[in-house]
This record gives structure tokens, sequence and C-alpha cells, in this order.
């Protein structure tokens, strides 16, 4: 097993459920400038997510 093997298996799946909302992602972001009619992507991105991404169930987080 390579490095690489090992990394592909041991990172989770790309989904908005699985975040906790800590604003690292945004922290060094150099685009997520907010403004009166944009509160930023810790506001808007993980909560908006959650209604677009398809085959997410009812049981999801936050629905």
């Amino acid at each position: 097993m390579t490095v690489h093997d090992a990394a592909a298996r041991e990172f989770p799946p790309f989904s908005t459920d699985l975040c906790i909302k800590c604003n690292v992602c945004t922290t060094v972001c150099p685009v997520a400038r907010v403004t009166d009619e944009f509160p930023g992507p810790k506001y808007v991105g993980p909560q908006a997510q959650r209604f677009r991404a398809p085959g997410v169930g009812p049981d999801a987080p936050d629905r």
C-alpha cells in the first residue's frame, strides 16, 4: 500500500453534512468578502449546499 492509497482511503467523503462550521475553510479565502448583500460563504455555503446536492435524503442534518 502506498501513501496515496492510505490517504485516499482515510479521507472523508465530500459532503457538507460533515461540516462542523468551524470557519477554517474561509479564514484564508481571498474571495470570501462579506458585504451587506453577501453575508459570506460561511453563512450561506454549507446551509445552501445541503439543499442543492442531489441524493441527500430527508434524514440529513439541517433538513
